[in-house]
């Protein structure tokens, strides 16, 4: 086992300054840094880092990731004394228009963009990226899990740069596991749970067993983040909408979900969700890598020892997380290839993501060193967490496709959550697609709806 004490202690006070702030999102199956939800959250800083002309290079980045870039961002640039880092904040949701308006009044570009994973589709539709495995960077793309490259690469073929690595699993709460279930085994309790099936009719007992007072979740969202993340159905072929096969049959487990009372009603990623935590209300907690020490951790101060992680029904899940890419336009290329290079193509780079930010790379020799993901953790009854998420990037073998529509698609699918959890799920998973597609296509004249 590793220690990394001081590293976890970096990464959980990074959390709390960042739940103080009102950001804390509770299980959204996206990583924390690149989470295209931040705009809901804390608001990024409003001026860039300053750097003084001291002779080194800055190498500039626009990103919304701040409050836990500092430590790792001094050590690279002991490590790199020729370079300085220089953030720019721009929210997540504002980064494709500040591109395309710099862009088009002739301005100039940073080095590095974070592309947040719903707006990358459309990104990837403009020829301004620079392509990371070409020479004279050369990164090396045989080396990122094979899942993740094609959602990599712009439409033009260029390989755009590597994401942080957005895994999921299902964290529980071990004296709850044992009262309604008689175990607190993480490999017994997926035996009890081996589809979702099975997770709802134990649900359905647990309610009747807690009068009414115990959930399986805390929100539709949650049960969607990670049935979403199980599926690669894509959600539209082109120009083509394709609901009936991708998105239906998981608008109509929610349904059932809410019908049956396995979830609760606390809205998806508000700061009640994260605080339900810390009480008894609900059993299984959707959790991405980052939300033990974002979210997990504070708002169970007392918890230590108390928490289980588990493979969910159907296995692990894939999040939706954020790439880097170099614009061709940039000044400092070969700067910026070099800070993506050590982060998200070495074990150096890899160990300062995984201690202060809570998250994987997609670097697959990190995944073949037993004790790089391998760290037995306190506060989950000394069970070795990170080779749970390790397990589960190893074992994805795909990912929907990136698309042009993705924002606006999850800008109304949001809506039809909010709307199975105001209605009780008294409604039917067609009347939700209706409006989607009615949203979508007032939206993009071009999108053609899907035959019945």
């Amino acid at each position: 086992m590793q220690k990394r004490s001081k590293c976890w202690a970096a990464a959980a006070t990074a959390a709390m300054l960042l739940l103080t702030a009102g950001c804390g999102k509770a299980g959204t199956g996206q990583e924390a840094l690149p989470d295209e939800g931040k705009e809901n959250g804390t608001a990024v800083q409003q001026e860039s880092t300053v750097a003084q002309d001291d002779g080194r290079i800055p190498i500039e980045i626009w990103t919304w990731d701040i409050a836990t870039c500092g430590e790792i961002h001094e050590i690279f640039e002991e490590k790199f004394p020729q370079y300085k880092i220089v953030l720019t904040p721009v929210e997540s949701s504002q980064l494709t228009q500040k591109l395309q308006t710099t862009l088009a009044s002739g301005g100039q570009v940073p080095d590095i963009c974070l592309l947040e994973y719903t707006h990358r589709g459309k990104l990837f539709q403009l020829d301004i990226w620079e392509d990371l495995s070409a020479e004279p960077y050369s990164f090396p793309v045989d080396e990122v899990l094979d899942w993740l490259v094609p959602n990599e690469t712009d439409a033009f073929g260029a390989y755009v740069g590597p994401e942080y690595v957005a895994v999921g699993a299902l964290a529980y709460k071990r004296d709850m596991t044992l009262e309604y279930f008689g175990t607190d085994d993480p490999q017994e309790l997926q035996k009890l749970f081996p589809d979702w099936d099975s997770f709802i009719k134990a649900g359905e007992e647990v309610q009747e067993k807690s009068g009414g007072k115990v959930f399986m979740l805390p929100s539709v969202g949650a049960a969607g983040a990670m049935l979403k993340g199980q599926s690669q159905q894509p959600y539209f072929d082109g120009n083509q909408i394709r609901f009936e096969n991708s998105i239906k049959p998981i608008l109509e487990r929610l349904i059932e979900m809410k019908q049956k009372k396995v979830v609760d009603r606390i809205d998806y990623g508000s700061p009640e969700e994260a605080a339900s935590c810390g009480k008894n209300d609900h059993i299984f907690f959707e959790c991405p890598a980052w939300a033990l020490s974002q979210i997990i951790y504070p708002n169970d101060p007392d918890g230590s020892g108390r928490w289980g992680l588990m493979i969910p029904p159907q296995g692990g899940y894939a999040g939706t997380s954020a790439s880097m890419g170099i614009p061709k336009g940039a000044k400092n290329k070969e700067g910026a290839a070099e800070y993506i290079k050590f982060f998200q193509g070495t074990l150096e780079g890899g160990a300062l993501i995984r201690d202060y930010k809570s998250s994987l790379i997609p670097y697959k020799p990190a995944y073949e060193e037993t004790e790089f993901y391998s760290q037995e953790d306190p506060f989950f009854d000394n069970q070795d967490v990170w080779s749970v998420f390790a397990d589960v990037a190893k074992n994805i073998k795909g990912v929907r496709p990136l698309n042009n529509y993705d924002q606006d698609f999850e800008d109304s699918y949001s809506l039809a959550v909010k709307t199975i959890n105001a209605s009780d799920g008294d409604i039917t998973a067609q009347e939700l697609i209706d409006t989607m597609v009615e949203e979508l296509t007032n939206k993009h004249p071009d999108l053609v709806k899907e035959e019945p």
